[in-house]
Formats: structure tokens, sequence, C-alpha cells
């Protein structure tokens, strides 16, 4: 019985440690030589290709963040950040534990429309 506690205990920690350190996120990010408006219209265009369903698009100076859901349910999550006037940086999360197919798939077509 300690054996399965101790085992359970460290399996808690290491699994907790990696969440905090974003290790089993899932999350895709990338910098990209684009301004933040830019990229934001190119997430949403691409989203919308997609047949992705936009259930929040918010955008100020800093920041952009959309999130929608695949048929299936599966939640989208794109945050982009600003961090010059012409680079920004753009962070794709698909579910809890991220779906890396999906996630290339979709930074693939994004940069596309950025070209």
């Amino acid at each position: 019985m300690i054996k399965y506690s101790v085992a359970l205990l460290f399996l808690l920690l290491f699994f907790g440690s990696c969440f905090a350190r974003g290790g089993v996120s899932g999350e895709l990010r990338q910098h990209v030589d684009a301004a933040l408006p830019e990229l934001h219209k190119a997430v949403v265009e691409t989203l919308r290709v997609q047949k992705i369903t936009i259930e929040e698009n918010k955008i100020d100076e800093m920041t952009a963040l959309v999130v929608g859901s695949y048929a299936d349910g599966s939640k989208v999550t794109i945050h982009c950040e600003l961090l010059t006037l012409k680079a920004s940086t753009i962070t794709i999360q698909i579910g809890l534990f991220g779906d890396k197919l999906k996630s290339n798939a979709l930074m693939q077509e994004i940069g596309s429309r950025l070209k």
C-alpha cells in the first residue's frame, strides 16, 4: 500500500511540474514576421476556411485571442502577442493536451496567408 502511495505521489508531482512548465500542455509556439493585426487577420481567415467555429475573437494593441472549436468539439485556442511593430508570436493549443498534427497544419496555413 505504501509503495502505491509513493508511486501515486511521484506521478502527481511529475505531471504537476510538467503542467507548470508547459511541458504537457501541447502548445505550438512560433515567432512570425508579421504585425499583430496582419497575423490576427490570417488566423481568423484560416479558422473560417477550416470550418472551425469561432467562439471568441479579441484583439487589442498588444495581444489577440481567438478561441474556436472543430465539429468534433475539440477546442482551439490561438494567442498572438506583439513583439515589435513587424514581428509577433503565435501560440496554438488544440484540446487539453494538444494535437501536434492539427496544430502544425493550422500554423502552416496561417503562415501561407502571411506571405
